[in-house]
């Protein structure tokens, strides 16, 4: 069970990318790679399986609200953090 403060950006990621709930319960901060638009999808069968999904543009402001929701402390952004937390 994932606890989301933005349950929106968690249904707008499931629209955008696809992706299962257990797979966006393993997404973290490093897999968005914004300067290649894509995000690496963690595979739930195994740590080896992953896949490239485009960062669709509808998904950006989402993407800017879960990153201020990270560093609200005004800290920076802990790449490893999982992005659902």
């Amino acid at each position: 069970h994932i606890a989301v403060p933005n349950t929106a950006a968690l249904i707008a990621f499931q629209v955008a990318t696809g992706a299962r709930i257990g797979e966006l319960a393993l997404l973290r901060w490093w897999m968005i790679v914004d300067d290649l638009g894509v995000i690496v999808m963690p595979g739930t069968k195994s740590e080896t399986s992953f896949r490239l999904v485009p960062i669709q543009d509808v998904l950006r402001p989402w993407i800017a609200e879960l990153r201020k929701l990270a560093c609200r402390d005004g800290g920076a952004l802990d790449r490893e953090a999982m992005v659902f937390p």
